[in-house]
């Protein structure tokens, strides 16, 4: 059996990294305004109507998703994927998509602010 010689100590530890690590919003959390789902794959999710406003959603992958009426307002949405997703009555005002792989498989261009450009 591990015997501790400085059990203080070692809690102290542990405590430290602990609270010095930083916490993330997990890929299962619900959506709402502002969630953290960088890196999260939501490809097939249905999403209708759903707030994603001002949540961070870079390098999502929203491939085959039911995004209609979603709220992007302010989201960031660099380097997501988005082929064959339904975005219909969707709102993008102020979303940043640059990078993003759009519905019909173009790539959104570098200054894409409230819609998919290809610049």
């Amino acid at each position: 059996m591990l015997e501790l010689k400085k059990p203080f100590e070692t809690i102290f530890v542990i405590l430290v990294v602990a609270l010095a690590t930083p916490a993330y919003a997990g890929c299962d959390e619900a959506a709402k305004s502002g969630v953290d789902w960088n890196d999260c794959d939501k490809s097939g999710a249905d999403l209708e109507g759903a707030d994603l406003s001002y949540a961070d959603l870079r390098r999502v992958n929203f491939d085959n998703a039911n995004l209609k009426g979603v709220n992007f307002v302010g989201a960031r949405l660099m380097r997501s994927t988005m082929l064959g997703a339904n975005v219909s009555d969707a709102t993008f005002d102020g979303a940043h998509l640059s990078g993003v792989v759009w519905i019909d498989g173009t790539k959104c261009g570098f200054y894409s602010v409230g819609g998919c450009t290809n610049n």
